[in-house]
């Protein structure tokens, strides 16, 4: 049964058709206990479909009594609703919801042409991406499309009208207050990314939301923004730890639609272009040059985000004292004229990014005032003494203004004060004391608390009241504490307990000897996701943190003194139920970790990614294999490490049933660690280790002298092993086969009794897909043993070798088949030995450089010409040379035809260091080049007659090429012979440009 339900929304109307549906024929009767009862009999008993279609009514007394009539349904039964609008399936009791996405291009195309005509597809740039409830079947004209992709929608009500009727539909359905937020939003540029709560209060400046000093108008806003997002007026949505919206943006039909929709009350004013009318209201420019801006005294919002004169500050000032939003962000001023007490209507200012280091006093007497913003004033050393006289003031932001030493007296006048993202306790007199807050008690959002170390009586932080502020993030701060204050320090912290809804604390250079008892407290437990503590250097044992039940996020940052983490820091026998990530450095005393590895405990069930850094007398690490959820793991500079073996993966003996050790584990990285000599990788028949693992990155390991079976590893994909002194070869240990296993591996048992044993196909390395190996000072022999039972690295699509100089060999690179990009780099001795056929055919990037050893150029042989031939992989796209020996010389092209046509794909090529004079021998085999590029070439001349072939050159670059740029610049024809490339750069500076 399908029943269109459509606006308004009519009771009896929608049970008739869905009795006719039913039944097939429309009842007689019109009362509602009547159809009510009409339709239960229908529906009693049978098993049923019903699609109500277009249902727009949010109030659920409309849908109550309909829902009863459904209950007789047989099991199995569906109701299945389509709404523009998320609150509505809300309302309706929705077990699921789907929210349409977006079309993809081709997709957006094929309906496209359908509905309309075919083989155009620039109008798609119009429609990219719709959501797909805003198609309409109805076919238009070709000359309206045409009308569509030639003209802004504002021009063409008519068409607008036709094109979009779900957005007129879906708009005139919004009750008038959200329509006037959603048509504020036509001042962003397209595509501008906007913040949730800026957005909020961008609306609040306008009067949108309200008035009512204590009202929580910004919770109006966000309900208001909600409302909008849920009927998909915005899109591409990120949301904050709880699930709520931070930030969103506009499809582009809907910005051109409420483009459309305000006229001329909205602009976004071009460089060069003056405003069409004096009628604007909301302004957006990168300039204040037009004159035409001076004229529009009904503004309202002006936003300017680029340079700034004094006297067009002052022109503002004189001129538009309509304002009530003035955003001069990234203006660069230095200076903000006292005449901007002239915008007596003003309730937002917006003064951050810019080099401001005071503001005047006369901004107090802006009594309309309610947003300040400063943040990012990296020279603003004094807020106005008289600043409490702005009783409006509702968000006052001071992020990043290092250079603000105190806050004035006053502050603790702001009784409407919400956001407050800065307070500096000073030790000098006059100045605003810590207890100003307690009157602040609407504050909200993000504090930090910065100078800690100066509250002389720790009564003052009591005053404070914080426990009574929902404030969501928390830091707090003694910036340069002394070890004789430790008790007050210890005392001032204690009083400054923050509110149950914190769900970030940071907590930085306290002294004290052990945190306040409230900091694993269940009162925290609830809500705090993210923890720091960082630089508290007298703590000997951490608090028991296992017991905060919500957290997400901890951070454990330069504790000098704790050398023992234990039993102690995970509190119940169920311990960080939700941490996801763990991050500890430089805990340059820490010493033993335990990790209770038992049926009894559960630890750190959900830990995702575990961070290890510079923790120098750390002896060894627990049963970290028995972290079932970790991704990744970090480990860098523990000094003291020496060996990791079986103890790391966790208890592996396993009774029967297979043991798995880090069964989650994608990203290994091991660096600097110095005296690290063993890495055990105990994998056997009846265990698995790391089985997800993805990535794995060494670097920088002196004393580690051989690499473990990795071969065994079969999800790896990507390997770094860079820096390693002590290996000087890789080989079978590293593909994890034995030296009995080589050339053969067994499996026991047989079809018949006594028949012999037979060979295993197997695969080493199977997903790899990059192998990189840099650094390795005294690296010699590199042996992977191919046969045909055995495969190695078969899906290597790139391979790096970089800077290991005691190479003897390559490695036979043809064995590669799937290898599609090769690096070698910074080989004094080895050599590309010829072959008798090159087997790399998906090579399409490779790049040589400070190979100077490299003497032989690759040959295949040509049956059309006889014999052997120079040759480089036929597919290849781009080619690198950077002092590549032979290569800087000569190419290896084949100067008679044939059908091998000298790289028809070759569309980037680079010489890079070359102190050859002249361009290698064969380069004019080379036609398909798009890009070329030449740095560094000293000596390097040629004519510039010497590029005419290269008729599909897009892009020339030459840096530090001085004979090259003299020729340049002393031939006259060059524009002639390259007048096809459309980008020519000397030294990073577009030649053309300039001519």
């Amino acid at each position: 049964m399908w029943v269109c339900v459509s606006e308004p929304f009519n009771l009896i109307e929608v049970t008739k058709a869905i009795i006719e549906q039913a039944k097939g024929s429309v009842p007689s009767v019109h009362a509602w206990d009547a159809l009510h009862k009409c339709l239960c009999n229908s529906l009693k008993g049978k098993r049923f479909l019903l699609v109500l279609d277009d249902v727009w009514t949010e109030d659920n007394n409309d849908w109550t009594p309909l829902k009863l009539s459904f209950k007789g349904g047989s099991p199995g039964s569906r109701v299945l609703v389509t709404t523009r609008n998320e609150r509505v399936a809300q309302i309706m009791g929705s077990t699921h919801t789907h929210n349409l996405g977006k079309l993809s291009d081709n997709d957006s195309w094929s309906m496209f042409e359908s509905i309309a005509f075919s083989g155009r597809q620039e109008d798609l740039t119009k429609c990219s991406s719709c959501r797909q409830d805003n198609w309409k079947s109805n076919k238009k004209a070709k000359n309206e499309w045409n009308s569509i992709l030639e003209n802004e929608i504002w021009e063409i009500q008519k068409i607008a009208y036709d094109v979009l009727p779900s957005l007129f539909l879906s708009y005139n359905h919004l009750p008038s207050i959200l329509k006037q937020c959603l048509t504020y939003c036509a001042i962003f540029k397209k595509d501008e990314r906007t913040d949730k709560d800026e957005l909020v209060r961008l609306w609040l400046a306008q009067g949108f939301l309200g008035s009512g000093g204590y009202k929580d108008l910004e919770k109006i806003g966000r309900d208001y923004f909600d409302d909008l997002a849920m009927r998909s007026f915005f899109q591409d949505f990120k949301k904050g730890a709880d699930g709520n919206i931070t930030s969103s943006n506009m499809h582009d039909l809907v910005h051109d639609f409420v483009l459309f929709l305000t006229k001329t009350e909205c602009y976004f004013l071009e460089v060069g272009k003056e405003l069409d009318s004096n009628k604007v209201r909301h302004l957006a420019t990168k300039t204040m040059e037009s004159s035409s801006i001076y004229k529009a005294r009904n503004l309202r919002t002006l936003m300017i985000n680029n340079l700034l004169s004094h006297e067009q500050l002052i022109k503002i000032f004189n001129q538009l004292k309509c304002l009530r939003t003035l955003d001069l962000s990234k203006s660069r001023i230095d200076v903000l004229p006292s005449k901007v007490e002239r915008l007596l209507h003003i309730r937002y200012i917006d003064l951050s990014d810019t080099f401001l280091s005071e503001l005047p006093e006369t901004i107090c007497n802006l009594h309309n005032l309610q947003i300040l913003k400063l943040n990012n004033c990296g020279l603003i050393n004094k807020l106005p003494d008289r600043i409490g006289k702005l009783h409006d003031l509702r968000h006052l932001e001071l992020r990043s203004t290092s250079s603000l030493s105190y806050l004035p007296q006053g502050i603790g006048r702001l009784s409407l004060l919400r956001t407050l993202t800065k307070f500096v306790v000073s030790d000098t007199s006059n100045v605003c004391n810590i207890s100003e807050l307690k009157i602040l008690n609407f504050l909200q959002g993000s504090l930090i608390l910065n100078g800690l170390e100066r509250v002389v009586d720790a009564n003052e932080a009591a005053q404070a009241e914080l426990k009574k502020k929902k404030l969501v993030v928390l830091s707090l701060n003694f910036e340069k504490p002394k070890d004789g204050d430790c008790n007050n320090m210890a005392v001032v912290l204690q009083n400054l307990q923050p509110h149950e809804n914190v769900e970030e604390l940071y907590i930085i250079g306290f002294r004290g000897s052990r945190f306040p008892s409230w900091i694993s407290n269940s009162s925290l437990s609830a809500n705090l996701l993210r923890l720091r503590l960082d630089k508290c250097k007298n703590i000997i044992e951490l608090p028991a943190l296992g017991t905060l039940g919500s957290l997400e996020v901890l951070e454990i940052i330069q504790m000098r003194d704790v050398r023992y983490i234990g039993s102690k820091f995970y509190g119940f026998s169920v311990a960080f139920p939700k941490l996801k990530e763990l991050f500890i450095c430089n805990m340059r005393e820490w010493v033993e970790w335990e990790l209770p590895v038992s049926t009894d405990i559960i630890i750190m069930s959900c830990l995702q990614k575990l961070s290890l850094y510079r923790c120098p007398v750390l002896r060894a690490l627990p049963g970290l294999g028995k972290l079932k959820s970790l991704e990744s793991l970090v480990i860098h500079e523990l000094s003291q490490l020496k060996h990791i073996g079986k103890e790391f993966y966790g208890n592996l003996s396993s009774s029967g049933a297979m043991a798995v050790a880090f069964p989650n584990l994608k990203k290994l990285e091991v660096w600097n660690m110095k005296e690290w000599v063993e890495w055990e990788l105990p994998i056997a028949a009846d265990n698995k280790i790391m089985p997800c693992l993805s990535v794995l990155s060494l670097r920088k390991c002196p004393m580690l002298s051989a690499l473990p079976g990795h071969g065994a590893l079969d999800s790896l994909e990507l390997v770094y092993i860079s820096a390693l002194p002590s290996i000087r070869w890789v080989g079978l240990e590293f593909l994890g086969i034995s030296d009995e296993e080589y050339g053969l591996t067994q499996v026991n048992g047989s079809e018949e009794e006594g028949s012999s044993s037979f060979r295993k196909p197997v695969i080493l390395f199977p997903r790899l897909t990059k192998l990189e190996i840099s650094f390795m000072e005294e690296w010699e022999d590199w042996i992977l043993p191919f046969q045909k039972d055995r495969q190695v690295m078969p899906c290597l699509h790139t391979l790096i070798l970089e800077s290991c100089q005691k190479l003897r060999a390559l490695l036979d690179l043809a064995v590669f088949l799937s290898l599609e990009n090769l690096c070698l780099g910074g080989f004094n001795g080895v050599e590309w030995k010829e072959r008798e056929d090159i087997k790399l055919p998906c090579l399409c990037d490779l790049t040589l450089r400070k190979c100077p050893s490299l003497h032989a150029i690759p040959r295949y042989f040509c049956k059309e010409l006889k014999g052997m031939q120079p040759c480089l992989p036929p597919l290849l796209e781009s080619l690198g040379l950077r002092k590549a020996g032979v290569f800087s010389e000569s190419l290896p092209v084949i100067v008679r035809e044939s059908s091998h046509n000298n790289y028809p794909n070759l569309k980037y090529f680079s010489i890079y260091s070359s102190k050859h004079p002249s361009l290698p021998k064969g380069f004019k085999q080379l036609t398909a080049i798009q890009r070329l590029e030449f740095i560094i070439c000293e000596s390097l001349d040629f004519n510039l007659n010497e590029l005419e072939h290269l008729t599909k050159l897009q892009e020339l670059s030459i840096s530090e090429c001085p004979i090259l740029a003299k020729r340049f610049k002393e031939a006259e024809d060059w524009m002639s012979i390259l007048s096809h490339v459309p980008i020519i750069t000397i030294d990073r500076k577009n030649i053309r440009d300039s001519n």
